[in-house]
């Protein structure tokens, strides 16, 4: 009988093992996701900043026009 107290403890340990293993695996592979997923947000943000500074270029310019011609009307 002591024998078979050992074997369900080796059994219990190693299910154990097993779960706390994979539970670690499976916490690797979201982080490598969530890493990839903050570099594509990066990307994206740099993209927007850029985009953002040529609307306000732009607005700048036609602030400018906008005030030659009404400079020239009146």
């Amino acid at each position: 009988m002591n024998f078979s107290v050992s074997l369900e403890l080796l059994l219990t340990l190693v299910v154990q093992f097993v779960v706390i293993i994979s539970f670690f695996v499976s916490m690797r592979e979201r982080v490598k996701r969530l890493e990839t997923d903050v570099i594509k947000l990066w990307e994206v943000q740099d993209e927007a900043k850029e985009k953002h500074e040529l609307i306000a270029r732009i607005d700048a310019k036609l602030d400018l026009l906008l005030t030659q011609i009404s400079q020239k009307q009146g």
